[in-house]
């Protein structure tokens, strides 16, 4: 090799290697101090991509552990709830067999019932207020009620008679369709609404035999005869269907007798045309009670010798002859009263197979009033042209204006109310929705279920903080087993499915239904359709079970909106046109689903567990059926005692089933856990084995790498000594 001095090829030489030499003791410096094989992507990259996927799924797979432990956590408390249930359901047991024996009485078992509503109610708080993590256990798996809409901030607070903001607007949509309500003014007369002076009515009130009512309007005229004794309701009833029922003829010129809307408001008969004839008028009348038209009658007006006075009522007729020595009303009062001949007064019942002793006779006012006691109906009371005589007597007699509803009066322009909503809701076909006020909350649901509807709101009234745009209603959640929905029926529609509003009832046929202890009943009249059952069902005011009914898919849904629990077909009915009705499913969902991980689709998977509701009015078995109402029961009486106890007793059974579902659920999860673990332990193992590095190999690199590095010095002094070997030549 030729000797230079432009370049210092053995001193590169050296420095390249001794760079070499540095970077991989660098490394084993590195590996050492972090345990770690590789700590940069350089160090092994496919190795770096491998680890990291693997502690992903490590990652993923100890948080499934925690999520399944919190789990177990949920279902063992839940477990513990159940267990005290057990024991309260115990005492009740105790309770409901010492309530049931012949030796104890009756204010014994006051006290018995006493502490056994008191376990109810316990019972009842157990299951609303137990909580893990700030949710309720005994509700899991609420989900939203994707058919049903609330209204928001004032829930609660509503009544049927809440009024309105005039000119705010409510707005219904699904499926594609709109529906928008805008409450009414009160400017001006409502021509097509009328209110009855009476007040404190309601539906019990009493209507005596032969009170008539007829309304007008530029159809004709309808009237509403009580032929026996019976109550506002029925009445209510009979204008709202237009046919007859409850003791109620319906009458008159009107061709249908249909379009019109009856409720009490405020106490008083509020009645609606709503077809909108603008001439809507009432009269009323007692024919029972007649009176004379003249009003200056005293006892001592004259009756002339055979004067004859005639009472005609359905049983027949009554002659009341005067004698030859003359009369006066005092002595006609007495025989009308009396039933009896007096000495100048001759009574005869001309056919009035009831007797004449059952009327009743008085000067009111000026008038003679006579009344027909037994309720028959007095048909016209006059007298011979000799009864004229007396100068301050004429025989004109008149019905009296009935004194229950008071007679009627022309309303303003009434402010909407909740119930006007309701109804525009309901009668819209548009979108077909349905509403009713539920424990002080108006609901709009859609029957159809398309899972799609919304409704706002401008009106402050139903609880809408509005700023400038109308809020929506809330949308409820779901809750409770999947069990039969004891606050809805569903009929099967029989051999007339699908049903119609125009489809004929069965002309006598009954129709009953009973919730909350409330029966409502409709009997079907010679022209009646399921339209006039759904129109006698949903009105509130008429039905003291407070139903609602529409309907759905060709099926006639009737519903609780007070949710009651307890609706059912009473044994009464005897329609077969709308076939069998069935309470139908909830659609709720208790299902706590655990969510297991290993940061994969393919390893990513779901424990669903069921702890269901717990509520006294259905306390279900393990698979969420056989649903016990104990909210029902009660130790007041020995029967009633010993009906508890069996109920009791299954309950316990249930209770029983729901903690051994629990129980198993524990298991599986306590087992997937321990799954989990064990991926946990063998992937950490796994990406150790990548990872780690080998740290004897790395002492002896390290040994090895230390000495190179100080040799690589050395000959890097060396090779740049070399080159003064050149200077030796130039001496």
């Amino acid at each position: 090799m030729a000797l230079g001095i432009l370049n210092n090829i053995p001193s590169l030489a050296a420095e390249n290697q001794l760079t070499l030499t540095n970077s991989a003791l660098q490394s084993t410096l590195a590996q050492l101090s972090s345990g770690s094989r590789i700590n940069t992507g350089a160090d092994d990259a496919a190795g770096l991509a491998i680890a990291n996927g693997l502690q992903a799924n490590i990652t993923a797979l100890t948080q499934s552990v925690s999520n399944a432990n919190n789990g177990v956590g949920e279902l063992q408390l839940a477990d513990g709830a159940l267990a005290q249930v057990t024991n309260l359901l115990n005492r009740a047991i105790t309770l409901a067999t010492e309530s049931a024996t012949g030796t104890v009485s009756d204010p014994q078992r006051t006290a018995l019932q006493a502490e056994y509503a008191s376990i109810l109610a316990e019972i009842d708080r157990i299951g609303s207020s137990t909580t893990y993590n700030g949710q309720a256990v005994f509700h899991s798996g609420s989900a939203p009620n994707l058919n049903a809409q609330d209204s928001p901030a004032a829930a609660g607070t509503l009544s049927l008679g809440t009024v309105l903001t005039p000119g705010d607007t409510t707005t219904v949509s699904a499926g594609g369709q709109t529906f928008t309500y805008t409450a009414g003014t009160t400017s001006g007369a409502n021509p097509n609404e009328i209110t009855g002076a009476g007040t404190g009515l309601t539906a019990a009130t009493a209507v005596a035999a032969g009170d008539v009512l007829t309304l007008t309007r530029g159809t004709g005229t309808s009237t509403y005869t009580a032929t026996a004794a019976t109550n506002v309701g029925a009445l209510l009833t009979a204008i709202n269907t237009g046919t007859s029922g409850g003791s109620i003829t319906v009458g008159g010129t009107d061709a249908s007798h249909a379009g019109y809307q009856a409720v009490l408001a405020g106490g008083n008969l509020q009645v609606t045309d709503l077809n909108g004839n603008g001439d809507l008028a009432a009269t009323e009348a007692n024919t029972n009670v007649v009176t004379s038209a003249s009003a200056t009658v005293t006892g001592a007006t004259a009756l002339a010798a055979t004067d004859v006075f005639t009472i005609t009522r359905g049983t027949g007729a009554t002659t009341y002859t005067v004698g030859a020595g003359g009369s006066n009303i005092t002595e006609l009062i007495t025989a009308i009263t009396t039933g009896a001949s007096t000495a100048n007064i001759t009574v005869s019942g001309a056919g009035d197979t009831n007797g004449a002793a059952q009327y009743g006779a008085a000067i009111v006012g000026g008038h003679l009033q006579i009344t027909d006691l037994s309720g028959t109906g007095i048909v016209t009371g006059a007298a011979s042209t000799g009864l004229t005589t007396g100068a301050d007597f004429t025989t004109a007699f008149a019905d009296l204006t009935n004194s229950t509803l008071g007679g009627f009066t022309t309303n303003a322009a009434a402010t909407s109310t909740v119930q006007d909503l309701i109804n525009a809701i309901n009668a819209d076909t548009t979108v077909g929705a349905k509403a009713a006020l539920v424990s002080g909350t108006l609901e709009v649901t859609d029957p159809l279920n398309r899972g799609d509807i919304n409704v706002s709101t401008t009106d402050t009234v139903l609880g809408a903080p509005v700023s400038g745009a109308p809020t929506d209603f809330t949308t409820p959640t779901t809750t409770g087993t999947t069990t039969t929905n004891p606050n809805e029926l569903v009929s099967s529609g029989g051999a007339s499915t699908p049903l119609t509003a125009s489809t004929a009832l069965t002309n006598g046929a009954v129709t009953s239904f009973t919730a909350g202890g409330k029966t409502f009943t409709f009997t079907a009249g010679a022209a009646s359709t399921v339209g006039d059952l759904i129109s006698a069902i949903s009105n509130p005011s008429t039905d003291a079970a407070g139903l609602q009914a529409y309907i759905s898919s060709g099926e006639l849904v009737v519903v609780d909106p007070k949710s009651s629990g307890n609706l059912a077909v009473n044994s009464t009915t005897t329609e077969t046109v709308l076939g069998a009705f069935s309470n139908p499913s909830q659609t709720g969902s208790t299902i706590t689903n655990i969510f297991l991980s290993d940061s994969t689709g393919i390893g990513s998977s779901q424990i669903g567990v069921t702890i269901g509701a717990l509520a006294t009015s259905g306390i279900t078995n393990g698979t969420g059926g056989n649903a016990v109402d104990l909210a029902v029961t009660d130790l007041s009486s020995q029967t009633d005692a010993q009906t508890a106890l069996t109920q009791i007793n299954a309950a316990i059974a249930n209770i029983a089933s729901v903690r051994g579902t629990l129980g198993a659920s524990v298991n599986r999860l306590t087992a997937a856990s321990n799954v989990l673990n064990s991926q946990v332990q063998n992937l950490t193992s796994a990406e150790n084995t990548i990872t780690a590095a080998d740290i004897p190999t790395a002492v002896a690199n390290l040994t090895k790498y230390s000495i190179l590095e100080q040799t690589g010095i050395a000959a890097l002094a060396q090779a740049n000594q070399q080159q003064q070997i050149v200077l030796k030549l130039l001496q």
